[in-house]
């Protein structure tokens, strides 16, 4: 065997994870995935540190110290409060992230998503506003509204009225 050539490795076998398989955790850390499948449907306050998968429909509060991934065919009716928040399916509430928010090409979001860092790619479907917060536990600050009746980030208070009436604030 070479120092700069690779031999391939088998990938056949019953272990070997099907893109269909729910992502687990690392099994370092002991902990496994939850999932609600796809045809059945859950309403009450999910919370923990392990991993949740929904494929089917979800309805109530979500809050994890872990990871929230909505698949394509899943629905979530409430909000979710999460490290990590992956949504390819629909989403009726608001998101909060502590390091991310992704919204997939398929994924629909109806609600205020805050995170450090949020991803939504083309295609995805929003309606809400999107803070980007480094503490997404805090609120988030109120945004007022101008005489044209646009609404303005805190701190920000005047700058659009200057600017329509050519003051460059």
């Amino acid at each position: 065997m070479s120092i700069f050539r690779r031999e391939p490795e088998s990938f056949s076998g019953p272990d070997r994870a099907t893109p269909s398989t729910p992502p687990a955790r690392a099994a370092a850390g002991g902990a496994s995935t939850t999932v609600i499948a796809s045809g059945s449907r859950f309403q009450g306050e999910v919370g923990g540190d392990t991993d949740l998968v929904v494929e089917g429909e979800l309805v109530g509060q979500v809050r994890l110290e872990a990871t929230v991934r909505v698949g394509e065919s899943g629905v979530v009716q409430g909000q979710i409060a999460a490290r990590t928040v992956i949504v390819a399916g629909a989403v009726r509430g608001d998101i909060n992230g502590r390091e991310r928010v992704e919204i997939q090409s398929s994924g629909q979001v109806e609600g205020d998503v805050v995170a450090p860092r949020v991803v939504i790619a083309e295609g995805a479907f929003l309606k809400g506003r999107v803070e980007m917060a480094d503490d997404p536990a805090e609120e988030p600050a109120p945004r007022t509204k101008t005489a044209s009746g646009a609404a303005e980030p805190p701190g920000r208070e005047g700058a659009l009225d200057a600017a329509a009436k050519g003051d460059g604030a």
